[in-house]
């Protein structure tokens, strides 16, 4: 019985490691997919942005460009998660979020979100 006990503890961190080793492998080999339509305060698609999908963490996971409709599709690298949103438009000028925050991706989910956004007017000059 005391060596049944003595090998069990110590196969239980090699256990351990082995499901964690094989849940990073699962999260990385199910993707997930993000589309993402984007609107201004209006709920006027806004269309022709950059789209830049950020973790927790702060990294830059991708930037796409979205369409004329504003809308844009995330998949490369994209794994469970909680992401935020960083989006320019056609000058580079940043666009403040106006909802939501963060959305939440669940593993191997294809989920879908409207990014509602401040619509920024150009500015002319008629000097």
């Amino acid at each position: 019985m005391r060596t049944f006990i003595l090998i069990a503890s110590l196969m239980s961190p090699l256990l351990f490691s082995t499901s964690c080793d094989l849940l990073r492998m699962v999260k990385e080999k199910v993707p997930s997919i993000l589309k993402v339509t984007v609107v201004d305060e209006n709920d006027v698609p806004y269309g022709y942005v950059t789209v830049t999908l950020v973790n927790e963490q702060g990294r830059v996971i991708a930037s796409v460009s979205a369409n004329e409709r504003g809308g844009a599709l995330f998949r490369e690298g994209l794994v469970a998660g909680t992401y935020s949103f960083v989006v320019k438009n056609a000058t580079g000028t940043e666009l403040k979020v106006l909802e939501p925050q963060t959305v939440k991706v669940a593993l191997g989910r294809t989920v879908e979100v409207t990014v509602k956004v401040e619509r920024v007017v150009a500015e002319t000059d008629y000097d």
